[in-house]
């Protein structure tokens, strides 16, 4: 599959000779909206701003419009005007109250939005792309009838069930039941739907709403410039970490409490690896990203732990991950989360919970190490493979930064979302 530059796409749109249908004549014009809640912070936010960026870089018009915007992107215009999205959110919070979800954080009734006709004309949209609209960016009614053809991005479950984001098959609260019904009224005609992970897609062929509907595994493109491999020595002294002592970084933003995220599996985990740490080798070091301080849970760690504070900045990050001789990501439950995909572009190794896209982004004993769901005292066992042997972490590093030249470029990604835009247009017109 290859993908024509930005060189020598015309101004405004896309030229593609293959596969552009016959009715383009060789000059496929299309312009792509972008609709998310934000443009940063959150996984979903950062991802749907990386496509965006990649598109961008291919020659493709493209605009993404979003609610929580940070990034100062020109491409990036608001969804609507600050008293609209207040209402919005007025709306999403008196849903909350009446449905009374168990746990708010997760669910997301999508009673409101902005994703109306007027904002795909004002944008001259030929293909819209949804990726996560919580909190009043689009109501479940305005994605069912929208015009023009869409492409849903899935970030998490929500659109295969009921409200929850993060659920296991079969067993959604009840409170679901009100968007479920919604959704299967409104969802009556199949969209194009994008899962960056297997696993995501194996779930969507579960679902009672969408499982007939079609489905491409597509990952999150990231910029391969700014996630790459630095000096780790030289990472680490401007963190102000030893550079002679093993690191193992976590990269949260979420609530350290989140169970889904695992943090009380590594918690176990560390006190685990304590235990079997090789005598007279020096302890690794723990450096925590996405938060300031430990709280209070967090107390009495037996590794020297180091907070790196909060922060979205991608150059940052990557330094972060440069840093540390070991990524771990101990989810219980997660799509493509994309701490193992930069730290893979990092060229750090991974070690996870063999779950969710995870399996996806990490090559067990390859580019990293794959533990047994839940099992913290196999998590501990990846991160002393790993870290036993220098050359060995080395070696999984540069496997994981060729994975991530091979699979999640900006190039590779923007091609790959082109054909799908390219193929949906063609098929409405049929």
């Amino acid at each position: 599959m290859g993908t024509t530059g930005a060189m020598g796409n015309p101004p405004g749109g896309l030229t593609r000779p293959s596969p552009c249908p016959p009715s383009c004549d060789g000059q496929c014009l299309v312009k792509v909206l972008l609709v998310s809640h934000s443009d940063g912070g959150g996984g979903a936010g950062r991802a749907a701003h990386r496509l965006l960026r990649s598109l961008r870089s291919d020659g493709v018009d493209a605009t993404l419009a979003g609610d929580s915007l940070s990034s100062q992107d020109p491409d990036v215009i608001p969804l609507g005007g600050a008293f609209d999205r207040r209402v919005r959110l007025g709306i999403e919070q008196l849903a909350d109250k009446i449905v009374r979800p168990q746990d708010a954080s997760n669910f997301s009734a999508a009673a409101s939005g902005a994703l109306t006709p007027r904002l795909v004309r004002k944008t001259g949209a030929s293909v819209v792309n949804v990726h996560w609209t919580g909190y009043g960016a689009a109501s479940i009614a305005q994605m069912g009838h929208l015009k023009a053809p869409a492409v849903w991005t899935l970030h998490d479950m929500w659109t295969l069930g009921g409200g929850e984001h993060y659920y296991n098959p079969g067993q959604e609260q009840a409170n679901g039941s009100w968007v479920l019904d919604r959704k299967e009224r409104h969802w009556r005609r199949s969209r194009l739907l994008i899962t960056p992970s297997t696993w995501l897609r194996e779930q969507a062929a579960k679902s009672p709403i969408v499982s007939h509907w079609p489905i491409r595994v597509i990952p999150n493109p990231l910029d391969l410039t700014i996630f790459t491999p630095q000096d780790s020595s030289a990472a680490k002294l401007s963190l102000g970490l030893d550079p002679l002592t093993p690191v193992i970084l976590f990269a949260l933003t979420n609530d350290l409490s989140d169970p889904r995220k695992g943090a009380d599996l590594l918690v176990e985990a560390l006190h685990t690896l304590h235990t079997r740490w090789p005598a007279g080798q020096p302890h690794p070091h723990v450096a925590i990203l996405g938060h300031e301080r430990a709280p209070m849970s967090w107390t009495g760690l037996p590794f020297d732990t180091h907070w790196l504070g909060r922060t979205f900045d991608d150059e940052h990050i990557a330094l972060s991950y440069a840093a540390a001789d070991v990524i771990v990501v101990p989810s219980r439950m997660d799509n493509l989360p994309q701490v193992a995909t930069e730290a893979a572009a990092c060229g750090r190794p991974v070690v996870a919970f063999d779950i969710g896209g995870l399996s996806d982004a990490v090559e067990d004993r390859r580019s990293g190490y794959l533990a047994r769901p839940e099992n913290a005292e196999d998590l501990a066992s990846g991160l002393l493979w790993v870290l036993s042997t220098p050359d060995k972490a080395q070696q999984l590093g540069d496997q994981a930064r060729q994975k991530a030249e091979r699979e999640w470029s900006f190039s590779r990604i923007s091609g790959l979302y082109q054909e799908a835009f390219l193929e949906l247009i063609e098929n409405s017109r049929s």
